[in-house]
């Protein structure tokens, strides 16, 4: 909050005893600011200050700007190829587990017949999947 901190003094949950325009903090921080921009001055002046050398500066957006792309682009490449059979598989997975409800669940199915069973098979499978997530919390 820089010239006006007490903005952010305000906010805070305890009460803050600090004053940083104070003779003494003012006249301090002005002391480091003269004597570092003199120090600065005087090695300019008897030519002791290291002269800038045309540099690359490689800061953390190195890893966003360069890095990751090139990575994402290769594991790209390299899934690519692992993709199709995944895809493939996953699609004869479901259109069995699809043809499977069909069958069970159809109109020409055992739990379409009777709506006792439906709901009796529905009420173990809830109960199966309830005890399994508790199993796997637990760790049991």
């Amino acid at each position: 909050n820089g010239v006006y901190p007490w903005l952010l003094y305000d906010m805070l949950p305890y009460p803050v005893d600090y004053a940083p325009y104070t003779w003494e903090h003012v006249l301090t921080q002005c002391q480091l600011l003269f004597f570092s921009a003199l120090a600065f001055a005087l090695l300019k002046q008897f030519k002791l200050y290291p002269p800038e050398l045309p540099s690359v500066n490689l800061d953390a957006e190195w890893t966003y700007r360069w890095l990751l792309p090139r990575v994402a682009r290769r594991g790209l490449a390299v899934l690519s190829g692992v993709v199709a059979p995944i895809r493939d598989t996953s699609v004869s997975v479901m259109a069995g587990i699809t043809g499977l409800a069909m069958r069970w669940h159809g109109p020409s199915g055992i739990f379409a017949r009777d709506p006792v069973i439906s709901m009796a098979s529905l009420a173990i499978v809830v109960v199966f999947a309830f005890v399994l997530v508790v199993h796997l919390i637990r760790g049991a």
